[in-house]
This record gives C-alpha cells, structure tokens and sequence, in this order.
C-alpha cells in the first residue's frame, strides 16, 4: 500500500442518490494521527498538575499545610534509639511552631501538601466546567465562520497551549487559576471537532475502531503526565509546564496540513463539517433524544468517577503509600489504556454489524458492573492490590467511554455531529467537572480514603443505571414503531418494517421510521 489510494464514503440520501466524500488513505492515516497525538498532549497538559501540585504550593504557599521532615539527616541524629520515624517526631504537637518549647526547627518544618479547596479547583472546576460551557457556542462560532477543522483546530491547539507554556513563568497562585480557566476556554471546542473531523474521513464501519484510537490519545496523555515528576524533581515543575507547551505548539502546526474532507453532493452541495443552519435543525429533529440524554448522562457518570480516581490518586497515594513511586501507575495506565480502546474499538465494530446498538449497551453494562466492583475496592487494598485493580477498572472504563461514543454518533445525523458531541462534551465536562469539589467536604465529614471511595461507587453505579434506563427508551420506541407501522398496514399505507436492529441508524434519517 503506497498510501496513494482513495477512500470513497457514500452515504445514501433519502432520494436514492450517493453523496460521496473522497479521502487518499495517507492523509487518514495523518489526520488519524495528529488527532491522536493532540488528544494526548492536551490530557498530559490537563494532568501536569497532579504531579506538579507539591511543588509548585510549596513555592506559591497555597493550600493546607503540614509540618514534615526537612533534614533526614538531623532527624535521625535526634531520634536516636528511639522506636519512632521521623514523620511520627514532626507530627508531635509543637514541632513547627515557634512559640513552643517543643519546636525543632532544624528537624522539621512547614510545608504545603497541595491538598484542600484550593487543589479541588485547580484539579478540576476551573477549567472543566468553562471547557464544557464554552464549547457549544464556540463550536457554533467556528461554524458560522466556515473554518476548515483542521484550520480551526489548529488555531485552538496554539491558544490552549500557550496558556501551558506561560504557566512555566507565572509565581502566583491566581495567575495560575486564570491560565487554567482560559485553557478550559479554548481546548473547549477541540474534541466535538476532532471528532466530526474523524467521522467525516473514515467509514462507519470503523468509527469505533478510529474513536478508540484517538481516545487511547487521551489515556496515553494522562500517564505520560506522571512521567514529568522525573522533570519536575529533576529540573523543577515550570519545565514540565514549558516543554510540553512548546510541543503543543508544534502540533498544531503539523495539524495545520491535515485534509480537509470535501467531496460532491446532491443537489450540487458541498460535504463539508460546515453544514447551514437549516441543516442542522433538520439534523437535530431526527435524534430520539430521550435515548440520546440517557446515554449522555451515563456517560457523564462515568467520566465524573474516573474524574475522582485520575485527580485524587496522587494524593491518596502520597498520604497512604508515600515510599511508592507514582510513575508505576503512568506507565500502568499507558500499557492497560492500549487495549481498552483499540481492541475495544475493534469488538464494537463488529458488534455493530451483529446486533447494532443493542449489543453494543449490553456489552457497556456488563462492563460497567465489573468497573463498579473495581472502583469501590481499589482505595480499600493493599498497595499492589491498588495497581491491579486500577488497570482492570481503567481497561474496562475505556472500552466503555469508545462503545458510548460510538452510539452517539449511530444515532446522530453526518450534519450535527459536531453539535451533539459539543452537547456531550458539555455533560461530560461541565456537570462531572464540578464533581471534585465534593471530595474535601466528604473527607472533613468521614476521610479522605471513604470520600473518594463513595464517590467512585456512587457515579459508576449511576452510569450503569442509566444505562439500564436506555433499554427503556429503546423498548418504548420500538412498541410506538410498531404500533404506527400496524396503523400505516390497516390504511393500505404498506408499510414494510424489516429492520432487524431498529437502532441501527442512518446518517440522513433514512432509519427513523423504524427507530
């Protein structure tokens, strides 16, 4: 294969005529690519606070504070023969403070754990919640410009990385708050985007496969991120902050070149992800979105606990298990995450020509009980327990996330794509974004290890009953489907319903009548 040939996507419209969109395999291969490869700098970008927070609240002096150890050396000299750590000597009363006769200031000191409200938002609202908000009116703002994606993509790509790069620079706690409420801004609209740009270049028989590449992406980018406490000890966490802020900016010039998919229409329209107004309301009518919402909000559910395990378990660790070397759990996540999305993608492929969506929830439930048992052990084990069941919880997750992804674009027309993954996007980041900010006051009320436990349990086990919920909705509609096609037979309509999966739906609605 020398990269020359051509993809032809035809899509049948409700007249019977093709529309076409052609798409040389090399440039799938590269937009295929430099999607994947933005999806993991922009999670590594997320996730450099979790490894950076210790630092840089040392150097800023926010957040809680604990008196430790400062000098292992002098602390041992003083312990002696006695049965006791240093960590039990500074933990005494009066050991930091200056007006007790207890206080040892060459043994221990003052120092910022990271934890608090003040990590809470950092780790999660600031830019969560702004990145879900924003990402439906700047993705109808880009639109409404006709930017090609992949244009547009770069241009988010050079703002929301800039924003990482000058983090490197700042020295004070609401600078920081404010350069990660405006990265939430402008990474915003970059998923909705990638991901229309991905349907519209590869066919609907692997969307799955081609979605859980780029969500491997992701994963990816969040172990890279505890690889950088070997920058951030090493050098000092502002260089975490400027290298991976430069390659970001490299990235979205690459992103620059890549195709942009165009190809004839009926009617002598163009295919483009820029659809009119018009179109779009058309689009947006044909969705069922009873079922829709339920599968949103599932999979808000879930993304909102795997939100309290990713921002809280360098915390937990660091409290629970401080000799064990976090970058155990980066390299975990990197070598788990690989088959969870890519073969996960490839099952639901083939499941869609199987038993379309019907197969494909079942598999999401089922998969979801095991991440709901995973979730709620993993902070009640031993240490090595710990990094088993997180591989098993984060392998069964992801398969998740690409089977959920993969409904919503069956059940959404080719013209609004962009629109609902924006609307997805927005449940997915603004409503479990703001999640984090109940685990301090769930730990002041029970600990930390029991708030981050019922918080993981609870979401999951949301998800799976939102799910259940959807077959609901499915079940529903199919009677209603039933019921009219019996009355269009009784008037000599001659309806013919031979659907065997009714949810298998069409990019023009063709499908709707049997749904």
């Amino acid at each position: 294969m020398d990269g020359s040939e051509e993809l032809l996507l035809i899509r049948r419209t409700e007249t019977g005529e093709t529309d076409g969109t052609i798409v040389r395999l090399r440039w799938r291969v590269y937009g295929l690519a430099i999607i994947t490869l933005l999806n993991a700098m922009n999670f590594t970008q997320q996730y450099l606070i979790i490894v950076t927070i210790f630092g840089m609240a040392n150097e800023m002096k926010f957040g809680e504070t604990e008196c430790r150890v400062i000098n292992e050396t002098a602390a041992r000299d003083y312990i002696g023969d006695l049965n006791m750590t240093g960590e039990k000597l500074c933990a005494e009363p009066g050991r930091c403070s200056e007006n007790s006769t207890m206080f040892l200031p060459d043994v221990c000191g003052i120092q910022y754990t990271g934890l608090g409200t003040l990590y809470d938002v950092l780790a999660g609202p600031i830019y969560l919640i702004i990145q879900g908000v924003a990402a439906v009116p700047l993705v109808g703002l880009i639109q409404s410009f006709s930017l090609r994606p992949p244009f547009a993509i770069g241009i988010i790509t050079v703002l929301w990385t800039l924003c990482t790069l000058i983090t490197g620079f700042v020295k004070d706690y609401w600078a920081v708050a404010l350069l990660r409420f405006l990265y939430g801004i402008f990474s915003g609209p970059f998923l909705p985007l990638a991901l229309g740009y991905l349907t519209h270049i590869f066919q609907t028989e692997v969307h799955t496969l081609a979605f859980g590449i780029g969500q491997y992406g992701n994963i990816a980018g969040y172990g890279i991120s505890y690889l950088f406490i070997l920058v951030s000890d090493s050098i000092g966490w502002r260089w975490c902050y400027i290298s991976c802020g430069s390659a970001g900016l490299i990235l979205a010039v690459a992103s620059c070149f890549m195709v942009n998919p165009t190809g004839p229409h009926h009617q002598d329209k163009k295919n483009t992800l820029m659809p009119s107004w018009k179109e779009h309301r058309a689009s947006l009518r044909q969705i069922i979105w009873s079922l829709m919402l339920c599968i949103v909000l599932a999979q808000t559910a879930r993304i909102a606990g795997m939100y309290v395990v990713s921002f809280n378990l360098t915390v937990y660790l660091a409290e629970y298990f401080p000799e064990f070397n976090v970058i155990v759990i980066g390299l975990v996540t990197i070598v788990i995450g690989f088959p969870g999305c890519i073969f996960g993608g490839w099952v639901c492929d083939r499941l869609r020509k199987v038993s379309g969506i019907h197969g494909r929830l079942s598999l999401a439930l089922l998969l979801m009980v095991l991440a709901l048992v995973f979730g709620v052990l993993i902070f009640q084990t031993s240490l090595t327990s710990l990094v088993v069941l997180y591989g098993l919880m984060l392998f069964v997750s992801d398969w998740v996330y690409v089977i959920i992804l993969s409904v919503i674009s069956d059940l959404t027309p080719l013209e609004c794509k962009i629109v609902v993954f924006a609307i997805n996007y927005f449940f997915n980041h603004s409503v479990a974004g703001a999640i984090n900010l109940l685990v301090t006051p769930l730990a002041s009320a029970t600990s930390f290890r029991s708030a981050i436990t019922l918080l993981t349990g609870t979401l999951f086990g949301a998800c799976f009953i939102l799910l259940l919920l959807s077959f609901g909705c499915m079940y529903i509609k199919k009677i209603k489907s039933g019921q009219e096609a019996n009355q269009n037979i009784g008037k000599g309509g001659g309806a013919d319903v031979t659907e065997k999966t009714p949810l298998k739906y069409s990019y023009n609605g063709e499908d709707k009548a049997t749904l």
